[in-house]
């Protein structure tokens, strides 16, 4: 089968043939008896509109302030096998007070904070990767296969979901609940009034120029982006607040600093429910250019 790259992907290429005739002479059942005929080609591809997923739960542009507090579960093996990574910034990280990193077994068994990776009384240690250099420089378009702009990603969400697709492009999540799943683009404020999504069936929720909150017990599946297109993201007041044992199962990414407003970030790194993400969200159809052809 034909392949095409795109960035260091190989994709598979689907050819679609049709033939027109006209003027039968004689066999209206044999195309070769056609007085014309034409053919024409065109090839597609099937593409993901999500590229990548991060390595650790907890994913920040820009760093965490003091005043923020975590319960992050490590992706064990983040930096490779049996490496754990829980937060990966490409800015400082200040571990607050009540804030702790642990494996997925103490999270789990409720000892994050009495057996922690790092903490406020054990200090930063390997799991904590800031400053990182390699950190990319467009978070959006690491995520969203490229995408450079929240419209990027709504045309997407319009490819994906066609006449539902108002159903994901929203101003708040008083819609979203268990039986969400795909991407949603939230332009505004968000706070789920329950549950959302599910490990077989997980969300995308992009978060735009808006404050996240999950209040006590409420639990996301999936990935979630809390985004700004503001020009300088170090001045934005946006912050997530996971109250009460809320917490995100998956992944929390950020290209603003979070903590400045004292918020609180439960993030359980689950492998299942990233790896489910893309069929939950589905693939685009979209055409190879320079293939069409008439001969």
């Amino acid at each position: 089968m034909e392949e095409i790259s795109i960035g260091s992907n190989a994709v598979p290429v689907i050819t679609i043939k049709s033939v027109g005739t006209s003027g039968y002479s004689a066999n209206a059942d044999d195309e070769n008896n056609a007085e014309s005929k034409v053919t024409i080609n065109q090839q597609v591809i099937s593409i993901s509109p999500i590229s990548a997923t991060p390595a650790s739960p907890l994913t920040v542009a820009a760093g965490m302030a003091a005043g923020g507090n975590f319960s992050v579960a490590a992706n064990p093996n983040g930096g490779g096998p049996g490496v754990p990574i829980s937060i990966w910034s490409a800015g400082e990280v200040n571990i607050g007070s009540s804030s702790s990193t642990c494996g997925q077994q103490e999270y789990y068994d409720g000892t994050c904070s009495s057996q922690p990776y790092s903490s406020n009384q054990s200090g930063k240690n390997s799991d904590v990767v800031d400053n990182d250099e390699e950190f990319p420089d467009d978070l959006l378009a690491y995520i969203f296969n490229g995408s450079t702009s929240v419209d990027d990603v709504k045309n997407d969400v319009i490819s994906l979901y066609g006449g539902d697709s108002d159903e994901h492009l929203l101003t708040n999540c008083s819609t979203l609940n268990v039986a969400s799943s795909g991407i949603y683009v939230i332009e505004g404020n968000c706070t789920p009034p329950g549950d959302v999504g599910t490990r077989d069936k997980p969300v995308i929720l992009l978060v735009v120029n808006g404050d996240l909150t999950l209040n006590a017990n409420k639990e996301i599946y999936g990935l979630v982006f809390a985004y700004t297109d503001a020009a300088n993201v170090n001045t934005v007041t946006y912050d997530i607040k996971l109250n009460g044992g809320a917490t995100i199962y998956g992944a929390l990414v950020a290209n603003y600093k979070l903590g400045n407003s004292n918020g609180t970030y439960n993030a359980v790194y689950d492998a299942e429910t990233l790896g489910n993400l893309p069929e939950s969200v589905g693939s685009i159809v979209a055409t190879v250019p320079g293939s069409w052809r008439d001969w």
